[in-house]
């Protein structure tokens, strides 16, 4: 699929709220209720409406939208706390059927933002977690073909009634590199670049390095530990060196899921 895709609609807008244009009636959805810009009021009753009988049951944000919001339409609040975790990118590899030794690379990244809402007193009254996955298909020349984005969204809202838990699923579809993080960018054009130069998957070098310690240390004798389950090498002396330097990159500072596997359809390579 060619990078020139039309991208999909955004429908996350005022205040990165979802416009939902069913019926013709451009409602945000909150979580709890739905807003109308419209009139600048909810469309429903807010559910900790005896907490604020103060004010109108569909007013937003107690008419003081400088000052609070109302993030899941659940009562005036400060803004939510969000939290970035750091995240995750990692190489996988699988041989493509009509070629021996070529493949296809996938190159993954997780991204994990929680936004919490709390009330005035502190205590958490939503928290929203969203799983971000940035995939990139690295063909066997070395073409990035394709990356497309996806989303899981769990929101945890804490109501009279206990927790109430609800899913969402998002497939953003195909998104263009520069919609995607930095280091995503740097991950998926080093594989790029390595299968270009190189021909094969960094994957591949990867078993490759793996077959020549694994056949040194049958020849002159390493030793042999188990660490956490995983059987791992100390190499002996002649075999330090031995594995294909990748430009500014050797291949042994990438973690990877095993140290001794040879197969690179069940390596792991973690670029960060």
């Amino acid at each position: 699929m060619s990078l020139a895709t039309c991208q999909p609609a955004n429908s996350l807008l005022y205040n990165s709220k979802e416009l939902d244009k069913d019926l013709g009636l451009n409602w945000y959805h909150y979580g709890a209720r739905y807003y109308d810009p419209a009139v600048g009021r909810f469309t429903g009753v807010d559910p900790l409406a005896p907490k604020y009988s103060f004010q109108s049951p569909y007013a937003y944000a107690v008419n003081n939208p400088l000052r609070f919001i109302d993030f899941k339409g659940l009562g005036p609040g400060d803004p939510p706390e969000v939290v970035e975790h750091e995240s995750t990118i990692r190489n996988n590899f699988t041989f493509d059927q009509d070629c021996r030794n070529c493949g296809t690379d996938l190159v993954i990244e997780n991204q994990t933002t929680e936004t919490i809402e709390r009330n005035d007193e502190g205590t958490e009254l939503s928290r929203t977690t969203t799983l971000t996955t940035t995939t990139g298909t690295v063909e066997a020349d070395g073409s990035i073909s394709d990356i497309s984005k996806s989303q899981i969204t769990t929101i945890s809202v804490n109501s009279s009634d206990g927790i109430k838990t609800t899913n969402k699923i998002n497939n953003i579809g195909v998104v263009g590199k520069g919609q995607t993080s930095t280091d995503f960018q740097k991950a998926v054009d080093y594989v790029s670049a390595f299968k270009k130069s190189n021909g094969i998957s960094p994957v591949q070098q990867k078993a490759i390095d793996n077959g020549n310690k694994k056949d040194i240390a049958e020849t002159v004798g390493d030793a042999a530990t188990v660490t956490g389950g995983i059987l791992s090498f100390t190499p002996h002396p002649a075999s330090q060196g031995a594995g294909k330097v990748i430009g500014a990159v050797g291949i042994a500072s990438l973690g990877v899921s095993s140290t001794t596997e040879t197969n690179p359809e069940k390596i792991t390579i973690k670029l960060k």
